[in-house]
């Protein structure tokens, strides 16, 4: 699926639009749709309770409802040693399924 990007991606500032590759169930990629700004990342699916912190700005900026269908990625670091990767908990992806929107949530310990 196609998705619009409402936020910056960090490193990728420049993809506006990305598509996210199903793979086995549980990891797919998330990558840019303009082949001059390639951008590919692993992604982990995140239950569907997951608790995530979502910003008033980025609620706002995915449009999101009470009511919004949304889903949670978060980004996986792929050692070579597969049981080294590590899943990146403090910046999930979050997708509005309603609007094919999306935005990195990033948590900043303080």
């Amino acid at each position: 699926m196609e998705y619009t990007v409402k936020q910056a991606i960090p490193g990728f500032e420049n993809v506006k639009k990305v598509l996210i590759e199903k793979g086995d169930g549980a990891t797919c990629l998330l990558r840019s749709l303009d082949e001059n700004n390639y951008m590919q990342i692993a992604l982990a699916y995140a239950q569907p309770n997951a608790n995530v912190d979502v910003s008033d700005e980025i609620q706002a900026l995915l449009q999101l409802k009470d009511d919004s269908k949304c889903s949670i990625y978060y980004p996986v670091i792929i050692d070579q040693d597969v049981e080294k990767s590590v899943i990146n908990l403090s910046a999930p992806f979050l997708f509005n399924e309603d609007n094919k929107t999306v935005a990195q949530c990033i948590s900043i310990d303080e």
